[in-house]
């Protein structure tokens, strides 16, 4: 029985994998699967993915040394692309933190090019070490590893490691961002496996990637693309404690890095439907995202708004990440498919809506004086996110005149913009079907057959 090794270390990581059918392929298949996840977390790993054929180890991220953190610090801006610009070197100028943007600006200008990410390629051989890893290695003997964030710290090691010792290595692209705005690709797989076209695109343009990249679709879309587990919209109001006589504007809360001004968006919003300025006639849902914190009194204040908090895991906003069930992510299937329009700025709710073919609108302005490099604004030029406004399904609210008009019309015809919509689907997802994390399965168990 071949054996592979496979790391899940965060919430997306478990959305993607553990959480779709390709947990269930890899639970069925005649192989053994070593799972690696946060020594913390065993005992929940084990409750929730313990099978006959898959062993839950638990394990610590290495502690680095400073070389080490210099050289992690420097892969991150050896982009040349405008959102590590942005993001990285113009916001801690922008923030004051000198002592960072100078050694961004220095690693930015000196790495980001062929030349420079060989440097790093040849420093991080030298600086890193999966030795550590050996005790797995001889006891599971694996005939692959499969790194599911091929940026993170444990994947480095697992990688090295492998590569050390002749086994066959595949990586996997986390988010849509990863390829343009998580830095370098330091450690190269032997295969990639990427979400779409543009990934592929990316990992050759911005990464140098010459080994064979293969385009499975992207396996968060799967459960929204499927049939399954949408509620009748009188027991979703009812749950969420909705009115059915109104229309529902699903706002989706921003993190502070990405929109400073999130909370004040959500109250002017509020503010719209009271004067009349949208329609008497909608209401306004948020539920809190998993990974940021949301200013839960201050909604519960607010006269047009409907706050729902989940059970356990989600409550009140980042805690227990691990805990990503399938409730919570039907949760956000019914909360976009019962929708009349979405907003949000600049996060992949924008991906999910259009998937789903309802009206989804971004906000492109700030509601106070704000440093360029740390509005909302400037997110709205990170080649991932600027990728998904060309395909013309994402509407853009450049001021709040502009809000209210979308919203209007939106409300009064929510068929505006469809083409673009499914224009969009095409560009994340590659393939119209719910089966993404499939075609990843498969990928591994073809590899695990050639190894």
């Amino acid at each position: 029985m071949k054996t592979i090794f496979l790391t899940t270390f965060d919430m997306v990581q478990i959305r993607n994998f553990l959480r779709t059918e390709f947990y269930d392929i890899m639970r069925h298949a005649p192989i053994r699967v070593v799972l690696f996840v946060p020594r913390a977390h065993t005992e929940y790993y084990r409750k929730e993915f313990g099978a006959p054929n898959i062993i839950i180890e638990g394990v610590d991220q290495p502690r680095r040394t400073r070389v080490q953190f210099f050289l992690l610090q420097a892969a991150q801006v050896a982009l040349r692309t405008d959102s590590v610009w942005s993001y990285y070197v113009q916001r801690a100028r922008a923030l004051g933190n000198w002592k960072r943007y100078l050694y961004y600006l220095v690693a930015y200008t000196l790495l980001a090019n062929r030349i420079g990410h060989r440097i790093l390629r040849a420093a991080f051989s030298l600086a890193f070490s999966g030795r550590f890893l050996g005790p797995y290695f001889e006891t599971y003997r694996p005939s692959l590893v499969f790194a599911t964030n091929i940026t993170a710290p444990f994947d480095h090691a697992l990688v090295l490691e492998a590569k050390r010792r002749g086994i066959r290595t595949v990586g996997a692209v986390k988010s849509w961002d990863t390829m343009s705005m998580k830095g370098y690709l330091d450690i190269r797989t032997d295969v990639l496996l990427a979400q779409n076209h543009v990934q592929e695109r990316e990992a050759r343009d911005f990464h140098y990637v010459r080994t064979p990249v293969i385009v499975t679709g992207n396996p968060r879309l799967d459960i929204l693309l499927d049939d399954k587990g949408i509620e009748s919209r009188d027991a979703f109001f009812a749950r969420m404690g909705l009115d059915p006589s109104k229309k529902v504007i699903f706002y989706f809360p921003a993190a502070k890095f990405i929109n400073p001004f999130s909370d004040e968006l959500l109250e002017d919003l509020d503010a719209m439907i009271g004067s009349g300025e949208i329609a008497s006639h909608a209401q306004i849902f948020v539920t809190p995202r998993p990974k940021y914190e949301s200013d839960i009194e201050g909604i519960r204040k607010l006269q047009h708004t409907v706050l729902y908090l989940p059970e356990g895991s989600l409550r009140g906003g980042a805690q227990e990440w691990e805990r990503y069930s399938v409730e919570d992510m039907y949760l956000l299937k019914n909360c976009v498919h019962h929708a009349d329009v979405v907003i949000n700025a600049t996060s992949s709710i924008s991906v999910e809506a259009a998937c789903m073919d309802r009206p989804v609108i971004t906000t492109d302005y700030d509601l106070a004086p704000v440093d360029y490099w740390l509005s909302v604004r400037v997110r709205h030029t990170d080649e991932h996110f600027r990728t998904l406004l060309e395909m013309g399904g994402v509407a853009v609210a450049h001021s709040r005149a502009e809000l209210i008009h979308l919203i209007r019309s939106y409300l009064a015809d929510p068929s505006l913009d469809h083409e673009g919509r499914m224009r969009t689907l095409q560009q994340q997802n590659a393939f119209p079907d719910p089966h993404a994390a499939r075609r990843i399965a498969k990928a591994i168990l073809r590899e695990l057959d050639n190894s």
